[in-house]
């Protein structure tokens, strides 16, 4: 009778600098953090190959996770996943950036992390992050901002985002209740500005929409009630219900072209009315269950 042994794989951890690895198929995972800089940089290469995971090894000390000295964390392009709990209970972690190379992270990966305010991340990770205290956000590549809520509803602290050209859709009601948003960068090949998208974000003061905009839904600024100056682009061609309610500040609304605009019933909108902002303003803060559409 021959017995046949099996060795289990148990990939070694190996130390380099700060950092703890373990190989992975066509690279290296890091595992974990000895330095003492407070500004992490996760190198990109670990002995000529790509570093491709950052992972959680709980029997480690030396972990990323419920590291309290880490306050900022750089992770380079070329990572693509990043596990469960990599990062949980940082508790002193302000400052992220992750690269557009991420496609799979977890959802409890920044748990704990009670201090993350500014971030950069792929719009499909939104929701894999906690929101409660940001106030910056770059969304730096992606197709879709689409989670829940868009992504962003009632964060109430967050004041400024940018969204990379790259993101072609974003969701309903996706800064609902942002309350301190007073600066917004949207991305110049969405279509639509869609239905609650920026409903009650009481700070915002102005909005440039991109001229791709075809559709502005229902309600989709009702509650910005510092919103003093809007410019509705050339291609727009149907405004939903509600649009504008409650916008009390809202002196000028601009239409590229005032032509051919009709309400729901059919009536023709005059085009002097439109022609000029502080009219329009007027007429569709007074007109507010009627939808608009141009022929």
């Amino acid at each position: 009778m021959v017995l046949k042994v099996y060795a289990k794989f148990n990939p070694v951890t190996e130390e380099d600098s700060d950092f703890l690895f373990k190989a992975c198929d066509g690279g290296y995972e890091v595992i974990g953090y000895t330095g003492d800089n407070p500004i992490v940089t996760i190198p990109s290469t670990y002995k000529s190959l790509p570093v491709l995971t950052i992972g959680l090894d709980r029997k480690n000390e030396d972990r990323f996770a419920e590291n309290e000295d880490i306050k900022e964390l750089i992770i380079p392009d070329g990572v693509t996943k990043i596990e469960d709990y990599a990062f949980e209970s940082c508790i002193n972690l302000t400052t992220v950036t992750i690269p557009t190379s991420v496609t799979d992270m977890g959802h409890y990966s920044f748990s704990r992390c009670d201090k993350l305010s500014v971030i950069t991340l792929p719009a499909e990770q939104v929701d894999n992050i906690p929101k409660e205290n940001l106030t910056t956000v770059v969304i730096n590549g992606g197709t879709s901002l689409s989670g829940y809520y868009g992504g962003f509803g009632d964060c109430k602290k967050l004041t400024s985002i940018a969204i990379a050209d790259s993101v072609t859709s974003i969701g309903s009601a996706a800064f609902d209740g942002c309350e301190s948003l007073t600066t917004i960068r949207l991305p110049n090949n969405i279509t639509e500005i869609p239905s609650f998208m920026f409903k009650d974000c009481k700070s915002l003061k102005s909005i440039i929409i991109p001229d791709g905009v075809t559709t502005i839904g229902d309600g989709a600024f009702s509650g910005c009630e510092s919103l003093n100056d809007v410019i509705i682009p050339e291609r727009v061609n149907s405004i939903g219900k509600y649009v504008f309610q409650s916008c009390s500040s809202l002196k000028r609304l601009t239409f590229q072209n005032p032509n051919g605009w009709y309400v729901t019933e059919g009536a023709a909108i005059a085009s002097s009315i439109l022609s000029s902002p502080r009219s329009a303003a007027e007429y569709f803060g007074d007109t507010l269950s009627a939808t608009f559409y141009r022929k």
